[in-house]
């Protein structure tokens, strides 16, 4: 009962001292107080039920609010680790070519693509799977004071993951595709108060390529930098007109590779180290329309020099283009795609395009430093 009394005190006096929901009691020549809340007033102030609330009871809650005890404090909450691990798992079109941690960008929104087909005059059934699946912790912490001025490594991540592009055939041994084992971990770092830097994210990967039948053997590292610049458009999702969004994240690249046998990668030379150098961009456009929130516009470029330039090696030059729309929200998706150009580590050439459903799982915990 006293709680509710000091609820209803509290509520009368601020009104009355500020004048947004009653008139002062100083400033007003009523005798009457007016207040929104003059019902619930009435039921405990008006003590000669004369339906007003005169002086002498304006008094009275006056005295309540001053006398009733104080709130108790909230109760502390516990102080958090500083590095609170979460595990991730996530089936996307490919490991992501920008940064995992960076959320803003959904880690690619690209799902995974399976597809059957059945032959009946040759009775030849083909399966088609091409996507990746990516597992393991984020660490994040809070930050100090000094560290929010300076910088600091807001979050941590251990990943690791399987990409597959496989084509399997009942009849024939026209297996095709590879398989791709990666394992390393990303940085995010927060920028200081006067760093023109908001974020920056620094990923190493160990990776293993093998072919269909597991002959070929390509291992190396993969590699690269995202910066977030505080001010303009790079690194982040920005918006360009009304309900119209654009995002643009550009890396810095760096992918070195060592065949030991290129078994179906024809493209590559046995015995030969590659050393890759240039950039992998990703860039979307999504709309915040009613009809149109489902649907987003992505793209990934990638140019890479290839700086040791023994016999047969190449640049990689590669382009994706997809159009996407949600029919299960973060899970399946409509999509066209269309790939042109050379793959990173295998080089294979491709020039496709597919339309069809893609699978999607999971998502990856916001940082704290979101914007």
């Amino acid at each position: 009962m006293n709680r509710f009394i000091r609820v209803i005190c509290i509520s009368c006096i601020s009104a009355l001292t500020f004048g947004a929901a009653g008139k002062s009691i100083a400033a007003s020549d009523k005798k009457c107080l007016e207040s929104p809340r003059l019902k619930d007033l009435l039921k405990i102030y008006d003590l000669n039920k004369d339906g007003c609330i005169d002086q002498s009871e304006q008094d009275l809650i006056k005295r309540d609010a001053g006398i009733l005890p104080a709130e108790p404090p909230p109760p502390k909450v516990a102080k958090r680790e500083p590095y609170r691990p979460a595990p991730v798992l996530l089936v996307r079109d490919a490991h992501p070519a920008n940064a995992f941690l960076d959320g803003g960008s959904k880690v690619s929104d690209a799902g995974a693509l399976f597809s059957y087909t059945s032959d009946n005059a040759t009775s030849t059934s083909t399966w088609a799977a091409k996507g990746s699946v990516v597992t393991g912790f984020v660490w994040d912490r809070e930050a100090k004071l000094d560290e929010i001025k300076n910088g600091y490594v807001s979050r941590i991540a251990f990943l690791t993951g399987i990409e597959f592009d496989r084509t399997f055939q009942n009849k024939t041994a026209s297996d095709s595709g590879s398989t791709s084992a990666k394992a390393g971990f990303e940085i995010e770092r927060f920028g200081g108060a006067d760093s023109g830097l908001l974020r920056q994210y620094f990923k190493a990967d160990m990776v293993y390529t093998t072919d269909f039948d597991g002959k070929a053997s390509v291992y190396g590292f993969q590699s690269y930098w995202q910066p977030m610049f505080r001010n303009g458009p790079i690194g982040k999702t920005t918006q360009i007109a009304d309900k119209i969004w654009f995002g643009f994240r550009p890396t810095l690249a760096a992918d070195y590779y060592h065949v030991s046998d290129n078994g179906t990668f024809k493209a590559l030379t046995p015995g030969e180290d590659y050393l890759w150098l240039g950039t992998k961009i990703a860039a979307s456009l999504s709309f915040d329309y009613e009809y149109l929130k489902s649907l987003t516009f992505a793209a990934k470029y990638f140019y890479l020099a290839e700086t040791l330039k023994a016999p047969q090696h190449r640049d990689i030059n590669y382009v994706q283009i997809s159009a996407l729309y949600d029919l299960v929200k973060d899970m399946l998706s409509l999509e066209a795609r269309y790939t042109y150009g050379n793959t990173p580590r295998t080089l294979a050439r491709q020039n496709e395009f597919y339309a069809g459903l893609t699978v999607k799982l999971g998502d990856l915990p916001a940082s704290p430093t979101s914007n």
